[in-house]
């Protein structure tokens, strides 16, 4: 397992979507039900406000009723897991630094579930490979944490 923040990350991104179910934000980013956390187990994290987006459609937001998150491929059994499935996994937290091609980082706390960790269990063959599929570009991941 050569990148493991880094398919912790994606899998957040995959997962989470939208942590509001009404995407207000305040001029400080935050969303209207939630408070800023600025340090977790001793690191100090990037406020919100200095954290750049340069998504190509920025911050996307996910149907809670509609998502599906689907394996299939080189497995035994295709799965389909709705949102409500996933919400209802242990979640796990991670202190992430995030750098970027253009020269700037910043320091994340990412909070999600481990849909990857559920896929664990599924033959995925001799190779053993996951590609994420999103709207806007798709991930390749040949090793998955065990």
């Amino acid at each position: 397992m050569k990148h493991p923040i880094f398919l912790f990350l994606i899998i957040i991104v995959l997962v989470a979507g939208c942590i509001s179910n009404t995407p207000q934000e305040t001029e400080d980013g935050v969303q209207d039900n939630e408070t800023e956390t600025l340090e977790y187990d001793g690191v100090e994290l990037t406020p919100i406000e200095e954290q750049r987006n340069n998504g190509i459609k920025g911050t996307q937001y996910i149907d809670r009723e509609t998502y599906t998150l689907k394996i299939s491929g080189m497995v035994n059994e295709t799965t389909h897991t709705s949102y409500e499935q996933l919400a209802s996994y242990p979640a796990v937290s991670r202190v992430v630094p995030l750098d970027c091609v253009e020269g700037w980082r910043f320091t994340a706390l990412c909070t999600g579930t481990d849909p990857a960790g559920r896929s664990r269990s599924q033959d995925r063959g001799e190779h053993g490979y996951f590609l994420f599929k999103r709207r806007l570009f798709y991930i390749p991941f040949p090793e998955l944490p065990d």
